[in-house]
């Protein structure tokens, strides 16, 4: 899994976006405001990976339990499967 190249995320200030371009400028019309969280869950998506994988990161990133961020990864993979930003 990992975010298809047409999504682009860009940092303006202490804001992080994930804007579309190319074909998926077509089929998502939006800009996504990333917390910090899905920042760093979507640049582990810059380069192929698995959900086990993220949510380690996660782990290693983070104070939090196992379960907390496995439900994190699963929620943004999920949001990003629905716009189609994933291959």
């Amino acid at each position: 899994m990992k975010l298809k190249p047409d999504f682009v995320i860009h940092s303006i200030g202490d804001e992080t976006l994930m804007v579309p371009t190319g074909e998926a400028a077509e089929r998502f019309h939006g800009i996504i405001r990333l917390n910090d969280t899905a920042a760093f869950i979507l640049e582990q998506l810059q380069k192929e990976t698995t959900e086990a994988a993220v949510a380690q990161a996660v782990l290693d990133a983070y104070e939090i339990d196992r379960p907390h961020a496995e439900r994190e990864v699963e929620k943004i993979v999920e949001k990003l499967k629905s716009i189609d930003a994933l291959m």
